[in-house]
């Protein structure tokens, strides 16, 4: 393939196109918008100017402006035509490494040099991995406490490709919020600056307006987030070697892993098999249910995912039951006109839930076995109270009943259950929707290195984190879900920001003058 060569001088070559080593400072060079859309105060890393820091010396910009300069940075456009085919060259050959706007020009020159196998020591205090509510709002606090952060991941991404289409969240428009170091960045606060309509008390919040809230808050708060894949995180001595998809090789102090549920979706042992078949599939499998019309569903699990995913199913068209071991689907309780004499909180209103919220930083106290058996039940599984007119009464319901087998019976599957009483069913239909939640396993977060893994203490599959989320592995932090056996169910849904990213932050920061 093409590849660009950074020599010693940092002469750069491609395609038999040549750029020259850098000019002096005080090499007169045509100046006009920079061509890769966006230079900051500070010389944005998407600019050609980083391509010589392999080389350890002091970047310099191709087109001879020293980067130690003070003052703003206004970057030359790459006059020389050979630097922007370059730049064309390797987006069209290498599609997957390029994402639009401010972030393509650095997955460009990057993952082209040497071959794809640059390794570089960024500047950045720390590498936040994943760009979803957790990963956003994490970078945004440490950004407002000043430190220099490198973002990877699409924002938003899993909640745009593996929530279905007219989905609502069950959290309240109040719980459905990023955090930021500073107001105006709330749900609201989109709403409001892009004319959409304000939401408020119990209203539901559509999946679609939430993804366009977060990429919004991603382009105000964090727009150097870079759509890249992490492959690997490493240990070193100095810190840790983060591969990416783009080639590109850096060595940072500090990781963030907030890679939210990727890797965790549960399918129960007896339906597994049959994955591989598109017999079975789970339900952050689809972005669009629609395409089940006409057909037979079960959907497996008794849940919010289980129960809205029956109603979507049936609203799309699609002859669906719902089986779960539960002997009743349950639901939240609606709104009610005071007095209350329970204090709300974003996940409802209780006091068991007012502790969860208000007290999570106690949570790690309790002891191991009590934090786990509130994870796994706190919280757990209902519905929402608007689902209940979707559902009861419109779609058909096999209840205290547990699949035991499962196997392939022409175009369909057969399904063996039994009920409370101990008597088998046999049960086909033409395919399984198991919306049986997620299962935090450390072993599934396959871009850590074995032997990095293998270092992290553990409480059952969740990293064991101390106050300011740090695993056992100096400089390795987890927040999200992966916190939720340390900080309690909170860490579950997006109101959790509220709590874990400033937390994290000022960790990180302390840590950070400690260093100094």
């Amino acid at each position: 393939m093409p590849r660009v060569r950074i020599t010693e001088r940092s002469a750069i070559s491609y395609a038999g196109c040549s750029l020259p080593s850098p000019r002096p400072a005080t090499s007169a060079w045509p100046v006009a918008s920079c061509v890769f859309r966006r230079c900051p105060p500070e010389p944005p890393r998407s600019c050609p100017c980083w391509l010589t820091r392999s080389s350890g010396a002091v970047p310099h910009h191709p087109h001879g402006r020293s980067l130690s300069e003070k003052g703003s940075h206004r970057c030359p456009r790459p006059g020389p035509p050979a630097l922007r085919a370059a730049a064309r060259g390797f987006r069209r050959a290498h599609p997957s490494h390029v994402h639009a706007g401010t972030r393509s020009a650095r997955g460009c020159f990057r993952a082209a040099a040497s071959g794809g196998n640059l390794v570089s020591r960024t500047t950045a205090s720390v590498v936040v991995i994943g760009a979803g509510p957790y990963g956003l709002s994490t970078a945004a606090h440490l950004k407002g406490r000043g430190l220099n952060v490198r973002v990877f991941g699409s924002p938003m991404a899993s909640w745009d490709r593996n929530m279905p289409k007219g989905m609502l969240l069950k959290s309240p428009p109040s719980a459905s919020m990023l955090s930021a170091p500073d107001p105006g960045f709330t749900l609201e606060g989109y709403c409001r600056h892009a004319g959409e309509p304000v939401l408020g008390g119990h209203d539901t919040v559509p999946v679609e307006l939430f993804v366009r809230y977060g990429r919004w808050f991603a382009e105000q708060l964090v727009p150097e987030v870079e759509d890249v894949r992490v492959l690997g995180v490493a240990r070193q001595s100095d810190g840790f070697r983060v591969k990416l998809s783009s080639g590109e090789e850096v060595r940072v102090p500090a990781v963030v892993v907030a890679s939210g549920m990727d890797g965790f979706a549960h399918v129960p042992g007896a339906l597994a098999p049959l994955v591989a078949d598109g017999l079975v599939s789970h339900a952050s499998h689809h972005r669009d249910l629609g395409v089940f019309a006409g057909r037979e569903v079960v959907v497996a699990g008794s849940g919010q995912s289980a129960q809205e995913s029956a109603a979507l199913l049936h609203e799309a068209g699609a002859e669906v039951r719902l089986l779960a071991r539960t002997t009743e689907l349950v639901f939240g309780a609606g709104p009610t006109p005071p007095p209350h004499w329970q204090p709300d909180t974003p996940l409802g209103r209780s006091w068991g839930l007012y502790g969860v919220v208000h007290h999570a930083a106690a949570f790690r106290c309790l002891p191991r076995e009590v934090r786990l058996k509130l994870v796994r039940r706190a919280l757990g599984p209902f519905g929402a109270w608007w689902l209940k007119p979707r559902l009861d009464g419109v779609v058909p319901t096999l209840l205290g009943r547990r699949i035991t087998g499962a196997r392939a019976c022409g175009d369909g599957i057969e399904l063996t259950t039994r009920d409370v009483r101990g008597r088998a069913h046999i049960l086909r239909t033409g395919h399984v929707l198991a919306a049986t939640g997620y299962r935090v396993r450390l072993d599934a977060v396959d871009f850590l290195d074995p032997a990095l893994r293998a270092r992290l203490a553990r409480t059952a599959g969740y990293p064991r984190l101390d106050a300011g989320f740090g695993s056992s592995v100096p400089g390795l932090y987890f927040t999200g879900i992966q916190a939720a056996a340390t900080f309690g169910p909170l860490m579950r849904f997006t109101c959790g920001t509220a709590f874990a990213a400033p937390r994290l932050a000022a960790a990180l920061a302390a840590r950070e003058g400690e260093g100094r």
